[in-house]
């Protein structure tokens, strides 16, 4: 597959032709796929994790800074540190109203409060400065938080960056902020969805600047920075590209979107109305004990799962007994009534 064009603009395309990150992660739960991107006429979710929360008021506040730094400076350098003190403010001015936090938004993890999330954010925005210090003084910045569309003879993938730095000897990085900590070792589907995310970046910056010599690089400020990094090659340009295309299709081909239950359920802001807990059963144990409880009387979704086979054929032996029974009494009425 060939790429044809990239740009820095969202693309308009059906949504059988469009490949985003959050698509490819929300698919792993085909209902959630269909409430976030199908569904007509779109529902507001019914929660906001505090963390997706968080996350974008984090990116947004760097958006802005970083910006500013790139309107007035030709250079980062150790001064552009943020003033996190400030950060806090802004956060708890736009999260926290009488002494709660607001709607949407919600807590998830048990025994954890709203002051435990200002102090997540206070490490996040301190581990940023040290690692502006450290990583990005000298570096010229060329664009930020800005989209990216690379298109190919059978799909559009799009996405969005942070920042884009260029070093001295010309090469070029593109950074993508994480709040949360680098996933562990063992969790195989969030690191491949991590390299398809930069793998998608590195090629995009290829085309885009018609170099080799290009990086993609994520940033996790959780407990402590790390990174992890994808380079453009050829290897990359095949593989992320062939993998995108046949999950597209393959989801295409969906005619029902039934729930399917993992370890993402408790943050899930469809999670009260799935199918899947209609019965009351909880998710995974990150639940706070009556927090987003679901709801029995929930109306069902029209791709709810179907009942299992046996329970089927049991039912339908049991109607067939009591119309045998409703047939034999309406035949011997007439009889009884003249018997007495």
């Amino acid at each position: 597959m060939k790429i044809i064009s990239v740009s820095s603009e969202f693309p308009t395309q059906a949504e059988t032709k469009l490949i985003t990150i959050s698509r490819v992660r929300d698919a792993q739960c085909p209902l959630r796929y269909y409430k976030n991107f199908l569904e007509k006429p779109r529902q507001e979710p019914l929660f906001i994790p505090i963390e997706l929360g968080m996350g974008g008021f984090f990116h947004d506040y760097l958006e802005k800074h970083l910006k500013l730094v790139m309107n007035l400076h030709t250079e980062i350098d150790k001064h552009h540190r943020i003033d996190v003190n400030d950060m806090l403010r802004s956060f708890r001015m736009s999260f926290v109203w009488e002494g709660k936090l607001r709607p949407p938004y919600k807590i998830v993890l048990e025994k954890l409060d709203v002051e435990d999330y200002v102090s997540k954010l206070r490490g996040v925005g301190q581990n940023f400065n040290d690692f502006l210090m450290e990583e990005l003084p000298g570096k010229r910045i060329l664009g930020v938080e800005e989209p990216i569309q690379l298109r190919t003879e059978k799909a559009t993938l799009y996405g969005k960056y942070d920042l884009i730095t260029e070093d001295s000897d010309g090469s070029i990085t593109l950074w993508d902020w994480k709040t949360n900590i680098l996933p562990g070792s063992q969790s195989h589907e969030e690191f491949r969805n991590q390299k398809i995310q930069l793998g998608m970046y590195a090629i995009w910056l290829k085309y885009k600047y018609d170099l080799d010599k290009v990086r993609a690089t994520a940033v996790f400020f959780g407990d402590k920075t790390e990174q992890v990094s994808e380079m453009f090659s050829d290897e990359v340009e095949r593989d992320v590209l062939t993998f995108l295309t046949a999950w597209r299709d393959k989801l295409n081909k969906l005619d029902s979107y039934p729930p399917l239950p993992n370890k993402s359920c408790p943050w899930c802001e469809w999670y009260p109305v799935c199918p899947a807990f209609a019965t009351g059963r909880k998710p995974a144990p990150a639940v706070r004990e009556g927090a987003a409880s679901p709801s029995p009387s929930a109306a069902p979704l029209p791709f709810a799962p179907r009942r299992p086979e046996h329970e089927e054929h049991l039912l339908a032996l049991v109607l067939g007994v009591v119309l045998a029974l409703a047939l034999a009494v309406a035949m011997f009425f007439p009889f009884l009534q003249k018997l007495f």
